[in-house]
């Protein structure tokens, strides 16, 4: 504990707060932020949207945990079809992007249903969590409409405080301490907030 105060301390005394953030309407969990997609829509045009959402991904789980995280944001949503995952064979049927293959050797983490993927039909080159399956995963076709989940880091952004005294803008040492001490001085200051 002593030792998160002294990093705070080091923070708020050289005039600089690291904070780590999500966009607005983000779910942060772990590292990383998600933002589940209300519309329903095709594998390729929800792989699209994220990207165009803040650079983020279409979300595939990489632990149980996260796969339990994902598949929890989405059954509050009170789906009635299934979830996409960012996994995907288009370009090679056979290897999946991103999501590993039920003893691959990778040790990575998987979450396949029985038997998939299959590419029992030609085009079933996407990955998705299969709402009848509890969130197993499955291949299927790319043009089904259906839920989806972006992820992106966690943005670490470097905050300058500035102090807001007496609704005027005050450059001070540009920290907490320099901002109480001054609001201290002013008899009729009550409160101070630190602008970016």
């Amino acid at each position: 504990m002593d030792a998160i105060r002294v990093i705070l301390v080091v923070w708020v005394f050289s005039g600089h707060i690291l904070a780590e953030i999500c966009p607005p309407d983000w779910h942060r969990y772990g590292e990383s932020c998600y933002l589940f997609l209300n519309d329903r829509m095709d594998f390729y045009e929800a792989n699209r949207t994220c990207t165009e959402k803040s650079r983020a991904t279409l979300a595939y789980p990489t632990s149980q945990t996260e796969q339990d995280y994902i598949w929890e944001l989405f059954m509050d949503k009170s789906p009635t079809w299934s979830l996409w995952v960012g996994c995907n064979d288009i370009v090679e049927e056979g290897t999946w992007q991103n999501c590993p293959l039920k003893g691959d050797g990778s040790g990575a983490y998987e979450n396949w249903k029985d038997g998939e993927p299959s590419g029992l039909s030609d085009g079933d080159d996407c990955g998705m969590m299969t709402l009848g399956m509890n969130g197993k995963w499955d291949d299927d076709l790319c043009t089904y409409d259906l839920f989806a989940v972006c992820k992106l880091p966690v943005c670490s952004v470097r905050l300058t405080p500035k102090c807001l005294l007496r609704h005027a803008m005050e450059e001070l040492e540009k920290s907490v301490v320099s901002c109480g001490e001054a609001c201290r001085s002013h008899p009729r200051c009550h409160s101070f907030n630190l602008l970016e």
